[in-house]
C-alpha cells in the first residue's frame, strides 16, 4: 500500500472499505455474478493447503492431514459474504486523488468475512501490532456491525498463512528467490501466534503444525 498519508488511517481505511465490500449482495432480478456463484467450500480449502504438505515426512503429513480436514470442514461451515480473496498490501494503491482503490479482484467469491481480515491484519509484507491488529478489528466490528469471532479468526489466518508460507518457501527453496524469505517467516509466526486461539475441535492442529515446522526449519 503507497501514500502519503500514514500508514495506521490508510489501514482504518482499508477495514471501512472491506466492511463495504463485505456488505455488498448480488443485483435483485438477474442472474448473479460469477463471484456470487462460486464459494470457499471443503474441496477448495483442501486444495490450497496441499502444498504445505508435500515436503512433509509421511508420518508428520498424515497426523496433519486429519488436522486440515477438520480445518476445512469448519471453514465451510462459516457463514460467508463477498470477499475480494486477496486483500492485503499489495493489493491495496492510492489514485492520484488520494483515494484508496482495491486491485486484484479478479478471483472474488463467498467465504468467511475473517478470510479477509486474515490476510489483511496478517499481511507477510506488511507488520501489523497487536494493538492495531485490535483496534482495526473493533473498527470493522463498527462498521459491519457485529463483533469479530476470535476463534474464527485464528482458524482462518492459520489456513491463509500456511497457504502463503508454502508459496514463499516454494519461491525461496525451489525458484532460489531469497526475497521471499522475510515474508515466509512472518507468515510462520503468524500460524504459531494463532493456534491458541483456535476453537476446541481445532485444537489438535497445534502440535501437529508445531511440528511441520520444526521439521521444515530442519
Amino acid at each position: 500500500m503507497t501514500c502519503r498519508a500514514p500508514r495506521a488511517l490508510r489501514h482504518r481505511e482499508s477495514i471501512e472499505l472491506l466492511a463495504r465490500i463485505h456488505a455488498l449482495e448480488p443485483p435483485a432480478g438477474a442472474p448473479p455474478p460469477l463471484p456470487f456463484r462460486r464459494a470457499f467450500d471443503e474441496e477448495w480449502v483442501a486444495f490450497e493447503l496441499r502444498l504445505f504438505l508435500e515436503p512433509l515426512r509421511a508420518d508428520t503429513r498424515a497426523a496433519l492431514e486429519q488436522g486440515f480436514r477438520a480445518l476445512a470442514a469448519h471453514i465451510a461451515s462459516l457463514p460467508r459474504v463477498l470477499c475480494a480473496r486477496d486483500y492485503q498490501s499489495q493489493n491495496l494503491m492510492v489514485d492520484g486523488r488520494g483515494r484508496l482503490r482495491l486491485l486484484d479482484f479478479q478471483d472474488a467469491f463467498l467465504a468467511p468475512a475473517v478470510l479477509d481480515l486474515a490476510a489483511l491484519l496478517h499481511d507477510s509484507y506488511v507488520a501489523i501490532d497487536a494493538a492495531e491488529q485490535r483496534a482495526l478489528l473493533a473498527r470493522y466490528a463498527e462498521c459491519a456491525g457485529g463483533e469479530v469471532d476470535p476463534t474464527q479468526l485464528a482458524a482462518l489466518v492459520v489456513q491463509r498463512k500456511c497457504k502463503d508460507f508454502s508459496r514463499y518457501r516454494f519461491l525461496v527453496y525451489e525458484k532460489h528467490d531469497l526475497r521471499y524469505a522475510p515474508f515466509e517467516s512472518r507468515a510462520r509466526d503468524s500460524v504459531l501466534e494463532s493456534l491458541a486461539a483456535l476453537p476446541g475441535e481445532l485444537r489438535v492442529l497445534a502440535p501437529a503444525l508445531r511440528r511441520a515446522f520444526e521439521e521444515l526449519r530442519a
